[in-house]
């Protein structure tokens, strides 16, 4: 799966003392010149960057060179003196900030949540890599009350959905599920008392993100970010109670939360 590259200004922040890499692999096996210290702490904006699955586990970022000091005794000072714009971090280390200005998605789920034995949500469907038969009324994990429904946007008017892409999409939507149900949603009802979680975005192939008005890299379209709300709730306070523990993405707007599962920190608000 490629998508293209971020083209926004960020800010990545050290939150353990690290290092910046100058190829994807184990600090030990580097040389002196392919690695600078990134102490607990420090921040430096970064002009795009590119999610773990596509630089083998770590998080690629691209520094603007052209604005980077070269007078100083700085982390992005010594960034610049390399020549190299594009360098890797270990994804536990860093948190990054920030959106692309034009990330103001607008989509919805024609399903209604909870509705998991209405006729109409009985559909079979297939997904990639797997020889068995899903229906979309059924729930995405055992026991779980998210639904295939809600995950792939199944009209029930038009029987229309959203196939998932590959097994990589599948697997990442079972891995949410997994984590709503065993983290989200017994979090929501510790401070809240209420459990319900209405989905209004989950997978979004590229044309369709591209569509509904996504982040270019939006991580709906590998399946592991849900866009939900809390009925009565305001999703700011949602997100105030989930923040401790996202340890991926986690955003708010004034009409939904975002959590996605990307395996680093990041965080930002949409802005509306």
């Amino acid at each position: 799966m490629i998508f293209p590259t971020r083209s926004i200004m960020y800010l990545v922040k050290a939150r353990a003392n690290t290092i910046i890499k100058a190829v994807p692999e184990q600090s030990a096996l580097l040389t002196p010149d392919q690695k600078i210290a990134f102490p607990i702490g420090q921040d430096v904006a970064v002009l795009n960057y590119g999610d773990i699955e596509q630089s083998r586990n770590h998080v690629r970022v691209c520094f603007d060179m052209a604005s980077l000091p070269s007078d100083r005794d700085s982390v992005a000072a010594a960034i610049a003196q390399t020549k190299q714009a594009t360098w890797y971090l270990w994804p536990d280390h860093v948190e990054i900030s920030g959106t692309d200005p034009n990330n103001k998605p607008r989509d919805l789920n024609s399903s209604q949540p909870g509705r998991s034995k209405d006729p109409a949500m009985d559909y079979e469907f297939r997904l990639p890599g797997f020889n068995s038969i899903f229906n979309m009324a059924n729930p995405i994990i055992k026991d779980g009350r998210m639904f295939w429904y809600e995950a792939l946007h199944f009209d029930p008017g038009t029987r229309s959905y959203r196939p998932p892409e590959d097994t990589v999409v599948v697997s990442k939507i079972v891995a949410l599920a997994e984590q709503i149900e065993g983290l989200i949603r017994p979090t929501i009802k510790q401070r809240f008392g209420i459990d319900s979680i209405i989905c209004n975005s989950w997978y979004r192939d590229p044309a369709t993100n591209a569509a509904v008005g996504g982040s270019t890299q939006s991580r709906h379209m590998w399946g592991d970010a849900i866009d939900f709300v809390v009925p009565g709730i305001s999703p700011y306070d949602v997100n105030d109670i989930l923040e401790p523990s996202a340890n991926g993405g986690l955003a708010s707007a004034s009409v939904f939360t975002h959590w996605d599962e990307r395996g680093y920190l990041a965080r930002w608000s949409y802005g509306f």
